[in-house]
């Protein structure tokens, strides 16, 4: 488990509630799916930055949710929080134009 995953953890055990914002939003990857793309990239003639990122981003309350279910633990801990200021993810439809590979969604 990563650092997120253990800090979850002890929320979880513990049943003190885990406050996640809902408008925050961020860009993740299975690295499975980042390996597959970095090979594809290695043969591929383009040079640049590239957001390799899944279809649509996913808030830190949406994202805590999933590590709950992922792992099978209850999740009643986990509340949702509206941040004043939305903070949005970066734009991935270059990934999309240049990339046959797939990425997921959690």
């Amino acid at each position: 488990m990563d650092n997120r995953s253990i800090a979850l953890k002890k929320h979880v055990n513990s049943g003190e509630l885990y406050i996640r914002a809902k408008n925050i939003e961020f860009s993740i990857i299975n690295v499975n799916e980042l390996a597959d793309a970095i090979i594809e990239l290695a043969t591929n003639d383009y040079v640049g930055i590239l957001n390799v990122s899944e279809e649509e981003p996913v808030s830190h309350y949406a994202f805590n949710k999933a590590l709950c279910r992922k792992y099978g633990w209850n999740d009643s801990c986990v509340v949702a929080n509206e941040e004043k200021e939305r903070i949005y993810y970066l734009d991935n439809s270059l990934r999309k134009r240049i990339l046959k590979t797939r990425i997921g969604r959690l």
